[in-house]
């Protein structure tokens, strides 16, 4: 008996990967590239010559505002089809109707906010999207028009072919935002400047925007500013009633549409860190400038040696790290995404960065840890013999140096007895002690 079956019927483009003996190289990801629902998508704001971002706030709600209500309609038809209206009748279906009156209405003030300040901020431009995340067609276009010391701001729908008439139509028809509502906005608007850089952070530590199961960074901002609300308003309230969903949207798909090499970009940059500080976004720049778990090992280790190289040499020994020196060297020229041209043998080149540090740096390191260890023997001796208690000295108590201590307990050992005789040879200042020259590089 025979019997057709369906191919694999998820989206997979990449072939299965021979995970026991194939090369990594040829690795590719398993995973489908990550994406979200298009009603998430970001979608353009004109702005006349002199608008800024906060003067655009609204404008990008009502665009959110609009795009939900009408993925809400379209939804709707889908199950119930409606008949044609009659000639002079209005629609069967009312946009509105299919918002859910409180929740929609949040998620596009937490959107629309997060996305004015995301663009106003950090200067995105349409070269800086997800071409399949972005849509230039706009629905608003914000004028500006000064008469004397009088400011007028206005919003002008789009009533071009190229539009979703119901995406406009929503927009122009939601009800102005109250008092408490811009205050909540203003609360999101501001948290939403650390957006970016904490989603290039997460990106390159696991290819992520943001993980709901892993908040620390984006709670840090949120503490500095929740007294932005005014305590037991209805602000607040907004914010205790929809915080799992509004952090979804704040953290995840504010940035989300933007090129991930842009977010990264951000991460690894050390002048955001000063900026954001400048701006009084200190609880944003712990993390920053970014660098991968293996790349902070690889950064304690040079730290390391910068400490103990100078008394190693003083002591008639060599122990050197070029090759570390040189792949680090390559990750400070980085851009986020990509390296420079490089050559550092037997290392194959590579453009990714993060295929650099997998495939180049990790075993680099992997190669350095023992005279790592023998370091690690020295400085605590030094350490010691300057009566410093080692137990706070925060570089020998790091993560790196504990494990590398751990592991290559033997040169780390004899990296110790080689820097206690020579310190006894020095206060004794006699041959007895006294050490054969040794080199040590990698």
């Amino acid at each position: 008996m025979t019997t057709d079956i369906a191919v694999f019927p998820f989206a997979v483009t990449n072939a299965t990967p021979n995970l026991r003996n194939g090369a990594v190289t040829a690795m590719l990801p398993a995973a489908r590239a990550s994406a979200i629902s298009p009603e998430y998508h970001s979608v353009a704001v004109a702005l006349a010559n002199g608008v800024s971002a906060e003067q655009s706030v609204e404008a990008y709600i009502r665009t959110c505002y609009g795009v939900f209500g009408a993925t809400a309609v379209a939804a709707a038809a889908a199950v119930a089809p409606a008949p044609a209206p009659a000639a002079g009748q209005a629609a069967a279906y009312d946009a509105n109707t299919f918002i859910t009156s409180g929740d929609r209405r949040v998620d596009a003030i937490v959107l629309g906010a997060a996305r004015a300040s995301i663009i106003g901020s950090w200067h995105i431009t349409d070269n800086d999207y997800i071409a399949s995340e972005r849509s230039t067609v706009h629905l608003f276009t914000v004028n500006s028009a000064t008469v004397g010391t009088v400011t007028t701001i206005s919003i002008v729908a789009n009533t071009a072919a190229a539009v979703n008439p119901d995406q406009t139509a929503i927009g122009v028809g939601m009800a102005k935002l109250s008092a408490d509502e811009w205050e909540f906005a203003y609360f999101i608007y501001t948290m939403a400047r650390a957006a970016p850089v904490l989603a290039g952070c997460e990106l390159l530590e696991s290819g992520h925007h943001y993980l709901s199961t892993k908040t620390k960074a984006t709670e840090a901002v949120e503490r500095q500013f929740l007294n932005l609300l005014t305590p037991n308003s209805v602000a607040m309230q907004m914010w205790t009633a929809n915080t799992a969903r509004i952090r979804d949207l704040l953290w995840h798909k504010a940035a989300h549409p933007v090129l991930t090499t842009v977010l990264s970009s951000f991460a690894i940059d050390p002048v955001v860190k000063t900026r954001l500080i400048a701006v009084g976004m200190g609880s944003a720049v712990v993390r920053l400038p970014f660098s991968e778990s293996l790349v902070r090992s690889a950064q304690a280790i040079v730290a390391l040696h910068d400490q103990v190289k100078g008394s190693i040499s003083a002591a008639g020994h060599s122990v050197q790290i070029p090759t570390l020196r040189a792949a680090m060297a390559v990750i400070k020229a980085s851009n986020g995404t990509t390296v420079g041209a490089y050559t550092i043998p037997p290392h194959a080149a590579v453009t990714d960065r993060n295929a650099f540090v997998v495939q180049v740096l990790a075993p680099i390191i992997h190669d350095t840890e023992p005279v790592a260890a023998w370091c690690i023997g020295w400085y605590r001796c030094t350490l010691e013999a300057s009566d410093i208690v080692t137990r706070q000295d925060s570089l020998l108590n790091s993560y790196t140096a504990k494990r590398v201590a751990k592991t290559y307990a033997i040169m780390n050992s004899e990296g110790d007895t080689y820097c206690k005789l020579w310190a006894k040879a020095q206060k004794k200042q006699v041959e007895q002690g006294s050490l054969a020259t040794i080199t040590l590089s990698v």
